[in-house]
């Protein structure tokens, strides 16, 4: 092996030259004369009986149920495989066959859709063996048909795809996502590339300044196997191809290293490794080739972070999926940074930049619209130019996932080299699942993120540190890595289950130990999910605290030690010259530990995971016992190390002496102390002295001048009374100070009793011993003093003292901190005990629902919780009452409560039927013993429409969209509406295979399976081709989906009244209200002023037709006149009503016969549909409805223009009665 740098110049450009002959001259090894065998069996379907392919599984197994072998799906042949669906069960085809890890594949069909809305394409999975079983699976991959070859003519679909290391065998499905019909035919699959002999890494591809460095991997697999007699050579080339780095004759091995000097590149130049495999004879096997550069790191990211905020370290705290409207309140977690919403507008990323500045917020703005990243090239460049000096910018996300979302890695390594050609300060940020591509993810961003979710997928909670440690050493550790927390549950899917804050906790001081230099909490809002409303919510409020601790330790502290080995992981990090520890029991067994320190004499505050407690620690061990999952986080003060630092405050020779004399004797003290437990006499001897010479030195500190105290007499004080303080903990063992209360929670009218005892627990007797009592200042009450004098050794005093809380006492804690002074050896000591006592308010009382969107009359359930705070029973009246007349209700007059007794108060509200939309506003008034407590203001809107926000007229609070509504890439349109001030609108979209509006989750509509519902909306859709639909879709309790029902709109049309008429399923519980559009639409499309009701039984008779009427060939119920009964043409059933053209006859029309008609009641609202068939090209077709009086006299006619030439669809006409009807 033979390697040359610049050092000797001319043999460098002697090889340097003869290099560029070699790339030039010698030829790349030929590639390989792949047959063109197909691997999939029967690929043309021809093998084929009863409608089943032969060697292809159907979905469930289920041949016939809309999938089948048929001679109409044949592209060449005889047969060809039609899939048929109108659900959302995206139905498929597949076969499984054997492959070979790292060759490369080809995936071929040909297809032909029909009325196809979604798309079609393929689902690639990879496996380990011959069964599709979860723990097998490799990698999976989905890839659609471009948009534009849904046009009913036939296509070829081509992916191909590298088989990814272990995979052994691919299952292909050729499959419909959506609904429709689509014929596949002459599937293939066939290998293309073998494995590559050479596969080319390097630790790094943007190179940073301040590495030193650089390596090159190279995995070798000759096609033959043989390494012997096979050398490699290495080279590095510069732009204009002069190499900067050449090794050869490297002898072959399965895998290789060669190290270069990354400093010898230019910055941001680009420089192309290249690596050759060469036989014995010197000729060249093969070469592989790659890129890479040399970048300055981002200014607001040195070294490897923490990232920098207007030039200070900055630990960030991100909520992925908050809406604009949350920024307000993120703060009460410890969000401090949001995940930006993936939006294409600039004006609105500018919005929403400008929320979170005004939120102090920070933002990564996203970059992947539509989960792409080179499509989107034009918008980085865009976003980045705009908003890069915008002050809410922390940084750029490139891609989320990009593994799991099929994104190459040259995809990611171009948009970041985009990224930071226009912005050098601020950082990318990657999040990546699968910890085998944590190297080349990291290689194309700044921070990578790990996102490991150990619960739902039978992980170990020590994934969370493992990946987090993984992460750091794919990136060699030279940028920093963030962690994301599982803090979600999505119950309509395989996530169902929350973790608990003790779970999130311990998740979080794993990814801290590990090296996490940022939080990330997914999410604040996905459907059916809102962490705000989560039982995890107030947890996680509490956590912010500890958030804080952590950005501390980030910041400023360093890990000083730890160990990650055990069942118990633990670590030590110093601040300053404070010490904060840290245990994290993994297990969900009791575990204790044993944390090693570096010095004795420590002061020990339990901060976090347990009650907060204080102790002096004199040997160097901090024993901790933990509960399961428990993570309990230490602070530690060294005793010495405050005093050490007091002595070389000021350069005055008397300090600087009496400082270091004491300095002597707490050594030996701390030395006493840990070395005999418990407490000896000895030791509360050397104390005291201690503390006489201690007090003897603060009595020179207030005796000096400014000038001999250098102006640091406040900082020398506090000095003094550090060590004081903690000198202190070891003289009260003289004497025991015992407080005994007979609660901690007391409400106002409350007596409070506490108990004092003091004890001396010394061999000798203590003098003018004094108990005192401070109360707080709202209690009303003097503080206490009891002088005790004289205590013999083993002498105690008690004494009970009580209270009664004023009744207007304010909520809050208060401390009530008792003392016991006394002299020993005529030094003046305290012995000193604080409770925190809570004064809650006397009754709490909490009204669910608050707000009733009710729809209909009827009576209507709510309830009252209330909470007994006090320590005596009571009486509660309540009181319901409404500003509105019409209203009744049925609740309790009064409760009795034990005392601490919570209940909970069925209550009842009626609405008359004669309501039928109004907006009452009731209230429920709390009162004990008369007065009054609580107000629980109870609102009440009765609508018969089912659905919220139906005109897209409210705003959601802070961001720039119809509240109620998930608006996805839709636009709300301010400046076209049916009626009021808005609508939604959805633009053409040819790369969005889920274009649509759709009811947000929180505000979807409950429904009652087996009834009947009408959904209506006014639709503008200047379209025309492609699909526009209004629908709903059905799900169950567990939020499955059941169906979607749609009513296609009329391209090219103005506002036009569009209805979907469906009967709730047997389970279905929920509907959503969707608008969706297909990619083949060339035109916007809106939709306003949508109206779901609940559909009473059809106040028609017959009005299918069916029945027919006795003796006569006719329908009953129904005046035929010159009408014909069709029993050949039916939307359901057997039978229809048809009228035939005649142009004599000026009353040609079918309606009810009189006996038959319809009672109404005056003034309400009714809707009628039809579904008519009109073959006519000319003329008016319409269905309507005659309204009459008491007498039968004609009042008006309302009636519905149908379409012309028109297949079956759906008519509304809707009416509100007039009086006299």
């Amino acid at each position: 092996m033979k390697t040359v740098r610049k050092s000797c110049f001319a043999m460098f450009v002697a090889l340097c030259l003869l290099l560029q002959v070699m790339l030039a001259c010698v030829p790349s090894a030929a590639s390989a004369d792949f047959a063109t065998d197909n691997l999939l069996t029967n690929p043309g379907f021809e093998n084929a009986s009863g409608g089943l392919a032969d060697n292809w599984q159907a979905i469930g197994d289920s041949w016939g149920n809309g999938i089948q072998s048929v001679q109409e799906a044949a592209y060449t042949g005889s047969y060809g495989i039609s899939i048929q669906t109108a659900t959302s069960n995206n139905p498929w085809v597949s076969q499984i066959v054997p492959v070979e890890e790292d060759a490369t594949y080809k995936f071929d069909s040909w297809f032909k859709t029909m009325s196809v809305s979604g798309n079609v394409g393929y689902k690639i999975e990879f496996y380990k063996g011959p069964e599709k079983t979860a723990e097998g699976l490799v990698r999976q991959f989905t890839y659609y048909a471009p948009a534009e070859t849904l046009d009913g003519q036939w296509h070829q679909i081509s992916y191909e795809r590298l088989a990814p290391p272990g995979a052994k065998y691919v299952a292909f499905y050729l499959r419909l996502y959506g609904t429709g019909t689509v014929y596949f035919d002459d599937a293939s699959l066939m290998k293309t590339k073998d494995k590559p002999q050479i596969v080319v890494n390097t630790n790094q591809v943007y190179y940073y300044p301040d590495l030193t460095e650089g390596k090159i991997d190279v995995q070798l697999a000759p096609e033959d196997g043989i390494f012997t007699g096979k050398t490699v050579d290495f080279a590095i080339l510069d732009p204009s191809g002069h190499a900067i780095f050449i090794q050869t004759g490297t002898s072959a091995a399965a895998a290789l290293t060669a190290s270069f000097d990354p400093q010898t590149m230019e910055v941001q130049l680009p420089y192309q490794v290249s690596v050759a495999l060469k036989d014995a004879a010197g000729q060249e096997l093969d070469r592989q080739e790659r890129t890479i550069y040399r970048w300055d790191r981002p200014t607001t990211l040195p070294q490897n972070g923490p990232v920098l905020v207007d030039g200070q370290p900055f630990f960030p705290v991100i909520a992925y999926h908050a809406y604009i409207s949350d920024y307000p309140y993120l703060k009460d977690i410890g969000i401090n940074t949001v995940q930006g919403n993936s939006l294409k507008n600039l004006e609105e990323i500018q919005a929403m930049l400008n929320a979170a500045q005004a939120n102090g917020l920070k933002v990564l703005v996203q970059m992947y619209s539509g989960m792409k990243v080179k499509e989107n090239f034009d918008l980085t460049r865009s976003i980045v130019t705009r908003f890069k000096d915008h002050p809410a910018v922390l940084g750029y996300m490139i891609m989320d996932e990009p593994v799991a979302n099929d994104i190459a890695q040259q995809d990611l390594l171009d948009a970041y080299k985009l990224i930071r050609s226009i912005d050098p300060n601020h950082p990318t940020y990657m999040v990546e699942a699968f910890d085998f591509a944590y190297r080349s993810v990291g290689q194309a961003t700044d921070i990578l993120v790990t996102d490991v979710y150990p619960f739902n997928r039978n992980m170990p909670i020590t994934s969370v540190g493992d990946g987090m440690r993984s992460a750091i050493s794919a990136v060699d550790n030279v940028k920093p890595v963030w962690s994301v927390l599982q803090t979600f549950r999505l119950p309509s899917s395989g996530w169902h289950y929350l973790p608990t804050i003790g779970e999130v906790r311990n998740m979080a001081y794993q990814a801290l130990l590990a090296g996490s230099k940022g939080m990330a909490y997914y999410s604040i809002n996905d459907p059916g999910w809102s962490l705000k409303n989560s039982e995890l919510w107030p947890g996680l409020v509490q956590f912010k605290d500890e958030l804080a601790l952590m950005g501390g330790l980030v910041t400023k502290g360093s890990k000083i030690h730890e160990s990650v080995s055990g069942l118990v992981q633990w670590g030590v990090w110093q601040e300053g010259s404070e010490q904060y520890a840290v245990a994290i029991n993994t297990t969900g067994e009791e575990q204790d530990v044993v944390i090693p320190l570096d010095q004795t004499g420590n002061k020990v505050e339990l901060l976090y995971g347990a009650e907060t407690a204080q102790f002096i620690k004199w040997d160097a061990e901090l024993t901790a016992h933990l509960e399961p999952w428990q993570t309990l986080v230490y602070h530690m003060t060294p005793i010495l190390n405050g005093w050490q630092v007091a002595q070389n405050l000021i350069q005055d020779g008397h300090w600087q002496a009496q400082a270091g004399h004491l300095l002597e004797k707490l050594q030996k003290l701390v030395g006493n102390l840990s070395a005999t437990q418990p407490i000896t006499k000895q030791a509360v001897d050397m104390a005291t002295n201690f503390l006489r010479e201690l007090s003897h030195l603060e009595a020179w500190v207030d005796s000096q001048s400014d000038d001999v105290l250098e102006g640091k007499r406040e900082q020398l004080l506090a000095s003094i009374e550090q060590v004081r303080q903690l000198v202190q903990q070891i003289v009260p063992f003289l004497v025991q100070l015992n407080v005994q209360a007979t609660t901690l929670q007391v409400a106002p009218g409350d007596v409070w009793e506490m108990t004092i005892q003091v004890c001396n627990t010394s061999d000798k007797k203590v003098d003018n011993v004094r108990i005192s009592v401070s109360l707080p200042d709202a209690w009303n009450t003097p503080n206490i003093y009891k002088d005790v004098g004289i205590l013999s050794s083993g002498q105690s005093f008690t004494f009970t003292e009580s209270f009664t809380m004023p009744d207007a006492i304010p909520t809050g804690s208060y401390p009530v901190t008792a003392k016991a002074e006394y002299k020993y050896k005529a030094m003046l000591l305290v012995a000193e005990y604080t409770e925190i006592v809570e004064v809650a308010p006397l009754i709490t009382a909490k009204l669910t629902p608050n707000q009733m969107d009710l729809h209909k009359a009827g009576m209507y359930p709510f309830t009252i919780e209330l909470s007994n705070n006090a320590v005596r029973a009571l009486n509660v009246e309540l009181e319901a009452s409404d500003t509105e007349s019409g209203l009744s209700f049925d609740l309790a007059p009064s409760v009795d409560l034990a005392l601490r007794e919570t209940k909970t108060v069925q209550g009842y509200v009626t609405i008359p039927s004669s309501v039928i939309q109004a907006v009452f506003s009731a209230q429920v008034a709390v009162r004990v013993g008369g007065a009054l407590y609580s107000t629980l203001p109870l609102n009440i809107s009765v609508d018969p429409n089912l659905i919220y926000n139906p005109g897209f007229e409210k705003q959601t609070l802070g961001a720039n969209h119809p509240v109620g509504w998930s608006m996805r890439a839709s636009i709300w349109d301010k400046g076209t509406a049916h009626s009021g001030q808005a609508s939604a609108r959805l633009d053409p979209d040819a790369n969005n295979t889920f274009n649509v509006i759709n009811t947000d989750t929180p505000k979807a509509v409950p429904v009652i399976p087996g009834h009947r519902y009408v959904l209506t909306g006014w639709v503008k859709n200047s379209s025309t081709a492609g699909s526009v639909a209004l629908g709903v879709r059905e799900a169950n309790a567990g939020g499955v989906i059941i169906k979607y029902t749609w009513t296609e709109t009329q391209l090219n049309s103005d506002w036009t009244k569009v209805t979907v008429d469906f009967t709730a399923s047997a389970d279905t519980s929920t509907a959503w209200v969707y608008f969706k559009m297909d990619q083949n639409t060339n035109g916007p499309a809106w939709v306003d002023d949508l109206e779901l009701l609940e559909a009473d039984p059809s106040l028609i008779y017959n009005p299918g037709f069916e029945e027919q009427a006795s003796g006569a060939n006719r329908p009953d119920g129904w005046n035929m006149r010159a009408g014909v009964w069709d029993k050949g043409m039916a939307y359901n059933g057997q039978a229809s009503a048809r009228l035939d053209p005649d142009t004599n006859n000026v009353d040609n029309v079918i309606n009810t016969e009189t006996t038959k008609a319809v009672p109404v009641i005056p003034g309400h609202r009714y809707l009628l549909t039809g579904w008519v068939k009109n073959n006519s090209t000319t003329g008016s077709v319409l269905l309507g409805v005659r309204e009459a009086d008491a007498n039968r006299v004609t009042v008006t006619y309302t009636w519905t223009e149908t379409q012309l030439n028109g297949d079956l669809c759906p008519i509304t006409v809707e009416l509100g009665l007039r009086p006299c009807v």
